[in-house]
C-alpha cells in the first residue's frame, strides 16, 4: 500500500514497484482513509508512507496506528530532511527512511530489507511466543512434580511413622492432618466399620464440630454414602455433592457444607475396616496423583491395623530388592554430560571395560557408531523439552564391546533431576544374545510342537470314533438278536448276551476315558492370583453330601495362600482327591479329612491327608497310572482322576507324590506342590 498525498509521485512508485516484481494493493492519500481501507479489505504486506498527509493526521501518526494496531511494516517516503522529523518518525519503529526523489535500485534494497526484517521479526515473536508457552507448561509440569514429591514425602514419613509402631490414635491424627494439608482440603476422617456391619464411628478426623471425633456415627446403608464407599472396590470421587445421584449425601457432610471430596476402603484381612475420606467446601477436581496419594496412606493405616510385623516385612523386601537388582540387572549411572559414574561387575562382563578404564569416560563408547547420532539428539531433547520416546520403556538396542563386537541388548533408561537441575540418566542393560538365539529356537519348536498337538488331536478323536463305531454296532446287534430270540434263550444265552453288554459299556467308557486324559494336555489355561482357600472351601461346600452321610470331619488350615493357578483346574485337583479320600475311608470310627498347606523358598506344598485304609508301599507307584486302582477295594469311578490330577500339577509346572501309611498301617496323605513364583 502506498500512502501518499501527491497522485503523481505514487503513481511513478507504483510503476516501479510493478517492475520490481511487487503489487501495490492501494493508493491512498490520507492517513484515515488508509486505515479505514486495511480494516475493511485486510492487511498489505508493507506500506510506503508520506509524512505529509491530506486529511487531520500526518505519515507519523498513521504509522503508529497500523503498527501497533496491525503490525505492517512501514516505511517512510518523504521530502523531509528535517532531523526532528526523523528523530519523530523513529519513535515508529520503522522498517526505512527514504527522501525524495528516490532511485530505483534505493526503492528496491530498502523494500526487500523491510520485508526481511518484518519476515525475521515475526519469526523471533513466534519463537517467544512458543519458548512463553513452553515455559508455562514446564512450570506446569515442574508443579505437578512439586505436588507429587510432596506427597510421596508425606508418604514416606507417614510409613517411617508406622514402622516405628506408633500410637494407633497418634498415627490416624497424623494421617487426616497430612491428607487435609497436603491436599488443602478443609476435612478429613477415618471411619471404623462396626462389628454389626449397619454404622462406622468417626474415629479419627480433622476439621470437623468439636465433640464429633470419636462419637459421630454413620450410616451404611446401601444407599448412603458411606455404604456405597464400602461396597466399591475403587476410590469414590466426588465433584458436586448437591447434584451427586450415585447415592445420598452423608448427613455429616451436608452439615459441614461439603462439596466435593474422594474416599477410599480401608482394607481388612478378610473385610473391609473402614474408610478413609477427604473434602472441601469448594469445587475441586482431584488428580489420578490424588487419587494415589489417598490410597496410599490408605494402605498404609490397613497395615498399621492388620501388621505388626510390618518393619520386618518392609526389611526383608528392601534386602530382596537390592539382591534382585544386584544379581539379574546390570547398571550404568550417566551425568548430564554423557559421562559414566558407576560401572559394575555385570557390565565388565557384557561388554569387557573394567571400572578403571571406563568410569569418566562419554557413554557413547558403548553405542555402536551408527546410533550415536541419534543418542544425542534424543538426550538433547529431553534437556530442551523433558520429553523423549524411549524413557522409561524397555527396549531392544545394540552395544558394543571393547573388541569393537557387536551385539543385542535389552535395555530400560530412565532419569532423575536433581535439585541443581542436572538430570542424572540410569540405563538397565541386559545381553539378550542367547535370549535371541533360544527365542528362534523356541519359535521353531512351538511350531513343531503345535503340528503335532493338532496331528495328536485329530489322531486321539479319529481314533475314539473309530473305536466306538463298531461297540455300536456290536451293540445293536446284540439287542436285535435278543429281541429276536429272547423267547428261545436259555439261562446261560442270557449271561453270555449280558457279558457281551457288560463289558461293551466298559469298553465305551474306557474310550471316553482316554479322551478325558487327552484333553486335559489340550486345553488353554487362565493362570492368574487365586486364593487357594476359597478353592478348598467351595469344593468342600459342592461335597457336603458325601461328607455327612459318611460321618467325615473336615478339617481346613489357616491362611491356605494365594497362589497363581488355573482356577477351575486346581479345583477339580481338590475335589478328586477329597473325593478319593471320602471313597477309601474304610470303616475306622476315626475319619477325618485334614487340608492343609506349608512352603520352602520356592514352592508351597499343599497335603489332603485322611485315616483312611492306606495305600500299600507296592501300590503306590501304579496310583497315577491310566486304569489303576487297588484291586481288593471297591468303590466307583475308574481310575483316571489320579492320572488327571498328576498331569494338572505338572502343567502347573509342580509334583505330586503319596506318604502312607501315615499311622497304625492306616492313613494317606497326597501332596502336592505350587511354585511360589
Amino acid at each position: 500500500m502506498i500512502i501518499e498525498d501527491d497522485i503523481v509521485t505514487a503513481k511513478s512508485l507504483q510503476i516501479s514497484l510493478k517492475k520490481l516484481g511487487y503489487y501495490v494493493t492501494a493508493i491512498v492519500t490520507s492517513g484515515e482513509r488508509a486505515i479505514k481501507k486495511i480494516e475493511e479489505e485486510g492487511d498489505p504486506d508493507l506500506v510506503l508512507m508520506d509524512i505529509s498527509l491530506q486529511g487531520k493526521m500526518d505519515g507519523i501518526e498513521t504509522a503508529s496506528i497500523i503498527n501497533n494496531r496491525f503490525n505492517i511494516p512501514v516505511i517512510y517516503l518523504t521530502s523531509h530532511t528535517d532531523k526532528s522529523v526523523f528523530e519523530k518518525a523513529k519513535s515508529t519503529n520503522p522498517y526505512g527512511y527514504l527522501t525524495k526523489p528516490v532511485k530505483k535500485d534505493e526503492l528496491q534494497k530498502v523494500v526487500e530489507l523491510g520485508l526481511y526484517r518484518h519476515s525475521s521479526d515475526e519469526n523471533r515473536r513466534m519463537l517467544v511466543s512458543e519458548l512463553q508457552k513452553e515455559i508455562v507448561e514446564r512450570n506446569l509440569i515442574e508443579n505437578e512434580l512439586e505436588k507429587r514429591v510432596l506427597q510421596q514425602d508425606v508418604i514416606a514419613n507417614l510409613s517411617h511413622k508406622a514402622l516405628m509402631n506408633m500410637n494407633p490414635a497418634e498415627f490416624m491424627f497424623e494421617i487426616v492432618k497430612n491428607i487435609a494439608e497436603t491436599l488443602g482440603n478443609e476435612y478429613c476422617h477415618v471411619l471404623q466399620l462396626l462389628p454389626d456391619g449397619k454404622c462406622m464411628l468417626l474415629l479419627a478426623g480433622i476439621g470437623w464440630e468439636d465433640g464429633l471425633v470419636g462419637h459421630a456415627i454413620v450410616d451404611t446403608e446401601r444407599d448412603s454414602q458411606a455404604g456405597y464407599i464400602l461396597n466399591s472396590n475403587k476410590p469414590v470421587i466426588v465433584h458436586d455433592l448437591k447434584t451427586e445421584t450415585r447415592f445420598s449425601g452423608s448427613p455429616l457432610l451436608q452439615k459441614h457444607k461439603v462439596a466435593s471430596g474422594m474416599s477410599v476402603v480401608i482394607r481388612g484381612q478378610e473385610a473391609p475396616w473402614g474408610v478413609l475420606g477427604t473434602y472441601s467446601t469448594q469445587h475441586k477436581s482431584f488428580s489420578k496423583d490424588d487419587v494415589n496419594f489417598l490410597h496410599s496412606v490408605s494402605n498404609l493405616l490397613t497395615n498399621s491395623i492388620i501388621h505388626k510385623n510390618a518393619e520386618d516385612k518392609l526389611k526383608d523386601s528392601e534386602v530382596k530388592y537390592r539382591k534382585l537388582i544386584e544379581t539379574a540387572q546390570d547398571a550404568i549411572i550417566c551425568n548430564e554430560n554423557g559421562l559414566i559414574t558407576i560401572w559394575n561387575k555385570s557390565a565388565e562382563r557384557i561388554f569387557g571395560y573394567s571400572k578403571s578404564d571406563i568410569v569418566g569416560k562419554p557413554v557413547t563408547i558403548i553405542i555402536p557408531e551408527k546410533y550415536r547420532e541419534k543418542h544425542l539428539k534424543g538426550v538433547k531433547r529431553l534437556l530442551k523439552s523433558g520429553k523423549t520416546s524411549i524413557m522409561d520403556e524397555i527396549v531392544e538396542f545394540s552395544g558394543i564391546t571393547k573388541d569393537g563386537n557387536e551385539f543385542p541388548i535389552e535395555m530400560s533408561l530412565s532419569h532423575q533431576r536433581t535439585k541443581d537441575g542436572h538430570y542424572i540418566f540410569t540405563a538397565i542393560i541386559r545381553d539378550i544374545t542367547n535370549q535371541k538365539k533360544v527365542n528362534e529356537q523356541l519359535i521353531e519348536k512351538s511350531k513343531e510342537i503345535e503340528k503335532i498337538n493338532n496331528e495328536l488331536k485329530d489322531f486321539v478323536y479319529s481314533v475314539s470314533h473309530d473305536l466306538k463305531e463298531p461297540l455300536f454296532s456290536i451293540s445293536g446287534y446284540i439287542s436285535r438278536l435278543y429281541e429276536t430270540y429272547k423267547d428261545i434263550y436259555d439261562e446261560k444265552g442270557t449271561i453270555f448276551s449280558n457279558r457281551i453288554n457288560a463289558n461293551i459299556e466298559i469298553m465305551s467308557n474306557r474310550i471316553q476315558e482316554i479322551l478325558e486324559v487327552a484333553k486335559i494336555g489340550m486345553i488353554t489355561y487362565d493362570f492368574k492370583n487365586n486364593a487357594s482357600e476359597n478353592i478348598v472351601k467351595n469344593v468342600v461346600t459342592s461335597l457336603t453330601g458325601q461328607i455327612e452321610s459318611n460321618n467325615i470331619k473336615i478339617i481346613i488350615n489357616h491362611s491356605l495362600p494365594i497362589i497363581w493357578c488355573d482356577e477351575k483346574r486346581i479345583r477339580d485337583v481338590f475335589y478328586n482327591l477329597v473325593t478319593n479320600a471320602i471313597k477309601f475311608m474304610g470303616e475306622d470310627k476315626q475319619r477325618l479329612i485334614t487340608i492343609g498347606c506349608d512352603r520352602d523358598e520356592n514352592y508351597y506344598h499343599f497335603f489332603i491327608e485322611d485315616t483312611g485304609i492306606g495305600i500299600q508301599k507296592e501300590y503306590q507307584k501304579n496310583v497315577f497310572r491310566i486304569f489303576s486302582r487297588l484291586k481288593k477295594i471297591e468303590a466307583e469311578g475308574t481310575g483316571v482322576g489320579l492320572v488327571i490330577v498328576k498331569k494338572i500339577i505338572e502343567l502347573h509346572k509342580g509334583k505330586i507324590w503319596i506318604e502312607s501309611p501315615i499311622a497304625r498301617g492306616k492313613g494317606t496323605r497326597f501332596c502336592f506342590t505350587i511354585p511360589i513364583s
